[in-house]
């Protein structure tokens, strides 16, 4: 699965932009099998984080760090901006239509159970109507 992260930037000044992945200390955009780097439409370098196939690990904690000239002299911070990412596995939709299948199953069963202990309680009873000789 393909995955893409893209920091939304409203700079009038061309900024400077490092991606960084908390959990794995990613900050130079170096080429790499796993994930690379993209310009945006505005062609600001490294704008967009593309993570060619997305695994469980690379859950957690990504924050993008926007620098312009100001801020190389100090005169402004850098803006940053952290978001949480949540990778979830193919089969995890499947686990709560088991359970409730599961569920439906159990209650099934024990109504069936319930239902059979009731008839051998009462053989009398029946639910045709019967109705008294004359």
């Amino acid at each position: 699965m393909k995955m893409t992260l893209q920091q939304q930037l409203c700079e009038k000044l061309m900024p400077f932009v490092v991606l960084n992945i908390i959990p794995y200390n990613i900050t130079s955009p170096e080429a790499n099998s796993e994930y690379s780097y993209l310009p945006d439409e505005r062609n600001i370098k490294n704008a967009i984080l593309v993570i060619e196939s997305a695994r469980l690990t690379y859950r957690g904690n990504y924050s993008c760090e926007a620098t312009n000239l100001a801020t190389f002299h100090r005169i402004t911070k850098p803006a940053v901006a952290v978001t949480f990412l949540r990778v979830k596995g193919k089969l995890a939709a499947l686990w709560p239509f088991l359970g409730i299948c599961a569920e439906v199953f159990i209650l099934c069963a024990i109504i069936l159970v319930y239902e059979k202990r009731r008839n051998k309680a009462d053989p009398d009873e029946s639910d045709t109507d019967q109705s008294p000789e004359q």
